[in-house]
């Protein structure tokens, strides 16, 4: 990669963080979901309330009734790319990442399957009947394994087996998650979902998915490229060497990371934030450490890659919280690391818990441990 030098001092920490709470678009840029998404170039999507809570600081006006119209619109499609998980992505930026992901995923995942009873002939011989098999529009996983079963293709008893058969098929391009059936995840063809879209390939591929991880993520490194995507190193740094001169490198506290050439000077961020859980501010790196303390570390990562909803304040984590969901109204339960909060602090937080009533559209009120 070619080096444009930028400022000879070094970035602490707090730089870091102000420059990531700004490239998240934390501030609230987003006007429609599909932006939103794509600001972070996918939103992680195993939980469905905490999908559209990502929405949420990504914007200014919309709602978690607006996720989920988009979802069923097929403005925004949930398959899985990164790492093998569920993510919410942009329609338009469906089909090259599964080009450019899927064979890492399914060449990752094939001793699982084969763990599972779901050898490649089987495998095959279900992928080609699920274009018959969902024809007629979107079925849950159960009705799924019965329509496979009609058509003489029967899963192994495993319970983990059909899951495993719609990650497969969904990095083959040939499913997605459709819309929920009373918040049970139905799948659907992809091609008869959202229009097949155009897209780079082969290193290009690899060269914009780096771009796009420097614009939504930076300041990064090849590791935090490695460790989000879930490709190799060697393949990642590949990737940031391809930018050029739309790169370059500067100082911090940590060592050398990469910001997009017209990468402003960090300005400070006073901002309180809710973020929910496997919020993208935190599992876009492999090193969190410049927004989450390593002795915070232990209350929001419960292992078992479970990230807890987190309260950020000038772009570093200041916290934990929980939404009690009542039928009489929702609360938001904050519990700060450094103890209780001054007049503004809470005012601030206060006023994020309003926000997030109206972005569920049900009163919030703040509850602060210990104050």
């Amino acid at each position: 990669m070619t080096t444009t030098r930028g400022p000879t001092r070094t970035w602490d920490d707090a730089d870091v963080a102000a420059a990531r709470f700004r490239r998240h678009g934390l501030a609230g840029t987003a006007g429609d979901v599909a932006a939103a998404a794509r600001g972070s170039v996918a939103l992680q999507a195993q939980d469905l309330d905490a999908t559209r809570l990502q929405v949420r600081p990504r914007s200014r006006s919309l709602t978690a009734a607006d996720v989920t119209r988009a979802c069923d619109a097929g403005d925004v499609v949930r398959t899985w790319l990164m790492r093998g998980t569920l993510h919410l992505v942009p329609a338009e930026d469906v089909a090259w990442l599964l080009r450019l992901l899927g064979p890492m995923v399914e060449r990752r995942d094939r001793r699982r399957r084969e763990a599972l009873g779901l050898d490649d002939a089987l495998c095959e011989r279900a992928l080609r009947a699920l274009p018959q098999v969902l024809a007629d529009g979107p079925l849950t996983r159960g009705a799924l394994v019965s329509a496979l079963a009609r058509h003489r293709v029967r899963l192994p008893p495993e319970r983990q087996a059909p899951a495993h058969l719609v990650l497969l098929a969904a990095t083959r391009g040939i499913v997605c998650r459709g819309p929920d059936a009373d918040r049970e995840p139905t799948f659907t063809l992809l091609e008869q979902w959202v229009p097949a879209a155009d897209g780079p390939d082969g290193p290009r591929a690899a060269a914009e998915l780096a771009r796009r991880h420097l614009a939504a993520y930076a300041p990064v490194g090849a590791a935090d490229l490695a460790a989000w995507a879930g490709i190799p190193i060697g393949a990642a740094r590949r990737g940031l060497a391809d930018l050029g001169d739309d790169a370059r490198e500067v100082a911090t506290a940590r060592g050398p990371l990469w910001v997009p050439a017209d990468q402003p000077e960090p300005a400070s961020r006073t901002a309180w934030r809710l973020l929910p859980a496997f919020d993208a501010y935190l599992l876009g790196y492999a090193d969190r450490a410049a927004v989450l303390e390593a002795a915070h570390t232990p209350r929001v990562n419960a292992g078992g890659g479970w990230l807890h909803p987190v309260v950020v304040h000038g772009g570093r984590v200041a916290g934990t919280w929980r939404l009690r969901r009542r039928a009489a109204g929702h609360v938001a339960a904050v519990e700060l690391f450094g103890g209780r909060p001054d007049r503004a602090a809470t005012a601030a937080l206060e006023a994020e818990a309003g926000d997030l009533g109206r972005f569920l559209g049900a009163p919030v009120t703040l509850e602060i441990a210990g104050r």
